[in-house]
């Protein structure tokens, strides 16, 4: 699979992750390089939800990212 279908297939796997877990109410806060992984099929694993919270829930100030 050339580099453009895998990045494409990888997008699309993370828009799926991301508006799963909207749909459950939470949102991820911390979308970087270092908290997406591959496995050996080259397939997208969104991890780190240490940093998930429930949507629209009240935030004092600035956290840390």
């Amino acid at each position: 699979m050339e580099l453009k279908q895998l990045v494409e297939r990888w997008l699309m796997k993370l828009s799926g992750a991301v508006t799963e877990l909207e749909s459950l109410g939470y949102v991820h806060r911390d979308l970087r390089p270092g908290n997406l992984l591959l496995d050996g099929g080259d397939r997208l694993i969104l991890t780190d939800f240490d940093c998930v919270k429930r949507v629209r829930t009240y935030l004092s100030g600035n956290t840390a990212p």
